[in-house]
């Protein structure tokens, strides 16, 4: 959290320069960009969900998810929620819900899963 400019002026000091995300806006631009692959004809969409704890992680996921799902995109998402940021966690919580998804089960004998977006 930044301190209010006026404690540093009180203060007689420069504030510091803080540059903050836009994370709902970031969520918009993520769902556009996963959208594109959505609109294509493939079966899946892996949604991975920030953790809960993480503000920016809900925000984000959750304006990216509200886009998604407001276009008609609900049938093609799986969500996956992060336990954390933890990279290694990450990638092993993604590739479980690949296993327990039957990939062979769809007709013609593949599916194909949609690009994964970074919400």
């Amino acid at each position: 959290m930044k301190a209010p400019n006026r404690y540093f002026y009180q203060q007689r000091i420069r504030p510091p320069r803080f540059v903050s995300s836009d994370f709902e806006k970031g969520g918009i631009l993520v769902a556009s960009a996963m959208a594109q692959y959505l609109d294509k004809p493939s079966d899946l969409g892996i949604f991975l969900l920030g953790p809960s704890e993480s503000l920016p992680g809900r925000i984000r996921s959750g304006s990216c998810l509200y886009r998604l799902v407001s276009a008609g995109h609900a049938p093609k998402l799986i969500g996956v929620e992060l336990d954390s940021w933890d990279e290694e966690d990450a990638v092993a919580k993604v590739a479980a819900t690949l296993d327990a998804l039957d990939l062979k089960s769809a007709p013609g004998g593949s599916r194909r899963v949609g690009r994964p977006g970074p919400c």
